[in-house]
């Protein structure tokens, strides 16, 4: 029996409240969940799910392109900071010195 078949067996019409006989016992929900546990490709012991839950994937591969890419963005960052500086700080602050004084 799936988790959304016994959800809906016990939230069926009105809903269904804790002192309901017609839920399902506590060991039918915990076995549902360990197949759907497995289904989603987790490892479930006796005694609860596993410490490694997935196996890690193998890294995709990267082209040369983007390490170039990479390389060249981190060569440049403290040109581009230093640009960014003074178009958002030192040009606003100097316009603003020069329409003081013009004013």
């Amino acid at each position: 029996m799936s988790v959304d078949e016994l959800y809906d067996a016990s939230h069926g019409k009105g809903g269904a409240t804790g002192h309901d006989d017609s839920l399902a016992p506590p060991a039918v929900w915990a076995e549902a969940a360990a197949e759907e546990l497995k289904r989603r490709g987790f490892i479930v012991t006796p005694t609860g799910l596993d410490s490694t839950l997935r196996p890690t994937p193998e890294p995709d591969p990267v082209s040369a392109d983007a390490k170039y890419i990479a390389r060249a963005a981190d060569d440049n960052s403290d040109r581009i900071i230093k640009h960014l500086w003074i178009i958002f700080v030192l040009l606003p602050v100097v316009l603003g010195i020069i329409f003081e004084i013009l004013k």
